[in-house]
Order: structure tokens, then sequence, then C-alpha cells
């Protein structure tokens, strides 16, 4: 026959194994939340800097595209008027010149 004090801990311990076995699922279900919601932030991350790098190199060629565009502008009117651009370069050169030695 079991002991009284035996009696008063066997619910003590049902409840207490019971309580453990919960929080050993609660963690276990936490984790695999915790490993999903982590996978989609670290997808999201990665999406974000290749968005990140593929900006950094568009704005790094947007001087060089600039530059191809003002120079192709240039030579076009150039091109329409090569005696007016010979005239302002002698003109600036003259006015340019005059300064330099005051």
């Amino acid at each position: 026959m079991k002991n009284v004090s035996e009696k008063t801990y066997e619910p003590i311990e049902s409840a207490a194994l019971s309580m453990h076995q919960a929080t050993d699922n609660i963690a276990d279900s936490a984790t695999v939340q915790i490993d999903r919601v982590s996978g989609t932030v670290h997808r999201a991350v990665n999406v974000t800097a290749d968005a990140a790098t593929a900006a950094a190199e568009w704005l790094t060629a947007l001087p060089q595209q600039a530059q191809t565009v003002v120079t192709g502008s240039v030579r076009q009117r150039v091109r329409q008027r090569p005696l007016g651009w010979v005239a302002g370069a002698f003109v600036a050169g003259i006015v340019l010149g005059r300064a330099l030695r005051s």
C-alpha cells in the first residue's frame, strides 16, 4: 500500500510532467515558426541587397551616360554651325587672355 505522502506527490508529479511536456511542445512549435520566419527574412534581405546593388550600378553608370549624351549633343551643334563655334572660342580666348593680364 502506498504511503500518504506518495499519494500527495503523485498528482503534483503528474501535473509537473504534463506542464513539462506542454512546454516542450510549445518550444518545438516556436522553433519551427522562428526557422520559417528567419528564412523569409533572409530571402527579403537578399532581394533588398540585390536591388541596392542594381541601383548602385545604375547610378555609377549614370554620369557616363550623361557625358555621352552631352558630348553627342555638343558634336551635333558644332557640326550645324562650325564657324559660329570657332568664332565663339576665339572671342572667349581673347576675353580670357585680357582677364589674365590684368
